[in-house]
Protein backbone atom coordinates (compact mmCIF):
# COMPACT_ATOMS: atom_id res chain seq x y z
CA UNK A 1 0.00 0.00 0.00
CA UNK A 2 3.02 2.58 0.94
CA UNK A 3 4.49 2.75 -2.56
CA UNK A 4 1.14 3.44 -4.18
CA UNK A 5 0.12 5.85 -1.78
CA UNK A 6 3.50 7.46 -1.80
CA UNK A 7 3.25 7.89 -5.45
CA UNK A 8 -0.28 9.32 -5.68
CA UNK A 9 0.66 11.87 -2.99
CA UNK A 10 3.82 13.23 -4.89
CA UNK A 11 1.91 13.22 -8.36
CA UNK A 12 -0.79 14.89 -6.30
CA UNK A 13 1.79 17.44 -4.83
CA UNK A 14 2.93 18.35 -8.56
CA UNK A 15 -0.34 18.05 -10.50
CA UNK A 16 -2.96 19.09 -8.23
CA UNK A 17 -5.52 18.64 -11.02
CA UNK A 18 -5.46 15.36 -11.28
CA UNK A 19 -5.30 14.23 -7.39
CA UNK A 20 -9.35 13.41 -7.37
CA UNK A 21 -8.35 10.42 -9.88
CA UNK A 22 -5.60 9.83 -8.19
CA UNK A 23 -6.78 9.19 -4.50
CA UNK A 24 -9.32 7.10 -6.36
CA UNK A 25 -7.14 5.00 -8.17
CA UNK A 26 -5.39 4.73 -4.94
CA UNK A 27 -9.18 4.08 -2.91
CA UNK A 28 -9.70 0.95 -5.43
CA UNK A 29 -6.06 -0.18 -4.99
CA UNK A 30 -7.01 -0.03 -1.41
CA UNK A 31 -10.11 -1.67 -1.58
CA UNK A 32 -8.77 -4.45 -3.87
CA UNK A 33 -5.48 -5.26 -1.07
CA UNK A 34 -8.34 -5.55 1.66
CA UNK A 35 -10.25 -8.21 -0.32
CA UNK A 36 -6.96 -10.12 -1.12
CA UNK A 37 -6.12 -9.87 2.87
CA UNK A 38 -9.75 -11.58 3.90
CA UNK A 39 -10.07 -13.86 1.16
CA UNK A 40 -6.57 -14.90 2.56
CA UNK A 41 -8.03 -15.37 5.74
CA UNK A 42 -11.13 -17.41 5.06
CA UNK A 43 -8.99 -19.83 2.93
CA UNK A 44 -6.66 -19.81 6.10
CA UNK A 45 -9.44 -20.65 8.50
CA UNK A 46 -11.32 -22.43 6.30
CA UNK A 47 -9.06 -25.18 4.54
CA UNK A 48 -9.67 -28.55 5.24
CA UNK A 49 -7.13 -30.70 4.83
CA UNK A 50 -8.74 -33.72 4.25
CA UNK A 51 -10.81 -33.12 1.35
CA UNK A 52 -8.30 -30.40 0.17
CA UNK A 53 -10.53 -27.16 -0.36
CA UNK A 54 -12.09 -24.49 1.55
CA UNK A 55 -14.94 -25.70 3.49
CA UNK A 56 -17.17 -22.70 4.63
CA UNK A 57 -19.08 -24.24 7.17
CA UNK A 58 -16.07 -24.21 8.79
CA UNK A 59 -15.60 -20.94 9.05
CA UNK A 60 -18.52 -20.46 10.06
CA UNK A 61 -18.26 -22.73 13.30
CA UNK A 62 -14.51 -20.55 14.15
CA UNK A 63 -16.11 -17.21 13.57
CA UNK A 64 -18.79 -18.19 15.89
Amino acid sequence: MSPVYSIVSYVSILLPSLSTYLSLIRDIYEAFILFDFFYLMNAYLGYDSVKNNINDDKIYEILI
